[in-house]
């Protein structure tokens, strides 16, 4: 019996321990602020810590499609459909599905689109078929030319990262998260082997039990300080990490999804404006006049009652992509007490990542899901 009491003593205990957990979460974009509020949300004490301001970083300045379209390998591809489904109907997000078409003249273009399809499908991915007349039909201020065919994604969409990042921070908060802008991190204490506390570059100290660094493009750098290796892909001039994104000043046109062309690529931004991107555009680490000149020439073909509108806005992104393209999701080898979370999939992943990795953080618990994703892979042998 007494063997049995102690037994139940030490759970008890045990669980108390588990709900007074003291974690700081560094980085305030989509990630971060989700992924504090879950773990504010389930009774643990919660710093979330910002170098800059919230959303400051990549969640500021993202095309923000919600998707798993592309995603390969097939544990990647559940993951970001894992991530579909984790988020929440609200005012900043759109499922109003995307349209996709290849060119006409490239036989190996269209062929590519339809082995891509044909994966989904067997995967279990909603594609529809649709003819160009059917697409316009959706979509009647897009120029969806005559002939092709187009294929259409149901269960895909697009957020309003501001007013998502905004819902998200105001949910920590409510449950009870303090949140510190301005904060940078310049070194990790440690002792015992785990790393015990973060010094901020005001020069004041945050101890806690848990880091969860959700640090975006400065992942790598963050991580180095607690020793260690997170590896990102280089912000080299013409590497993918550049982004351009081109936002149009208010057109007489209404456009409710993501729409794919073979030259460009536009969704709806509010008051009127679209949001531009297109992937042979990238890799630039400068603005360029003559690429953003171009973006929105593209859109003017595709969009014709944009045609004559200037760009409100411009920005060259650096994203946060994994070395090896993959999200990274786990605690650090080497920097006890330290969990990383970054990924080229943000907006997507936010919700579910967030939900794994609290379990994983303050439950002790080893999620499935991110068994193939965690940063050990980049260990030396």
């Amino acid at each position: 019996m007494r063997r049995s009491l102690e037994k139940g003593k030490s759970r008890t205990i045990a669980r108390v321990r588990c709900w007074s957990v003291r974690i700081v979460v560094i980085g305030a974009g989509l990630v971060g602020a989700a992924t504090a509020g879950r773990l504010a949300a389930g009774g643990h004490r919660v710093t979330l810590i910002d170098a800059a301001t919230p959303g400051s970083g990549t969640s500021g300045a993202t095309f923000a499609w919600i998707n798993a379209n592309e995603k390969v390998p097939r544990d990647y591809f559940d993951l970001n459909v894992a991530g579909m489904a984790a988020h929440r109907d609200g005012p900043w997000l759109h499922r109003t599905g995307r349209l996709q078409w290849a060119p006409s003249d490239s036989d190996a273009e269209r062929r590519a689109l339809a082995e891509k399809d044909d994966r989904l499908r067997a995967w279990g991915y909603r594609v529809e078929s649709l003819t160009a007349a059917a697409a316009r039909r959706l979509e009647p201020d897009v120029a969806v030319p005559g002939g092709v065919e187009v294929s259409f994604y149901p269960d895909e969409g697009f957020v309003w990262p501001a007013v998502y990042l905004a819902h998200l921070l105001d949910a920590a908060i409510a449950a009870g998260a303090a949140v510190r802008a301005h904060a940078p991190v310049v070194r990790f204490h440690t002792a015992g082997g785990r790393v015990a506390g973060a010094e901020l570059a005001s020069g004041d100290r945050l101890d806690a039990d848990v880091f969860v660094c959700c640090c975006g493009r400065w992942t790598q750098e963050v991580a180095a300080l607690a020793g260690a290796h997170v590896p990102l892909a280089p912000a080299d001039d013409g590497s993918p990490v550049f982004g351009l994104l081109g936002l149009t000043s208010p057109v007489p046109a209404t456009i409710r999804r993501v729409v794919a062309s073979p030259a460009v690529n536009v969704r709806p931004d509010g008051a009127g404006r679209l949001l531009l991107h297109a992937v042979d555009l990238d890799g630039a680490a400068q603005l360029d006049p003559a690429r953003s000149a171009e973006l929105l020439r593209r859109a003017g073909g595709l969009v014709p009652r944009a045609e004559g509108a200037g760009l409100d806005a411009v920005r060259v992104v650096a994203r946060a992509l994994p070395a090896d393209g993959r999200t990274i999701a786990g605690w650090t080898p080497g920097a006890g007490g330290l969990y990383v979370l970054v990924t080229h999939s943000g907006v997507t992943l936010a919700p579910a990542l967030a939900e794994l990795a609290a379990a994983e953080i303050a439950g002790d618990r080893d999620e499935p899901a991110l068994r193939a994703f965690r940063p050990r892979r980049f260990a030396s042998p």
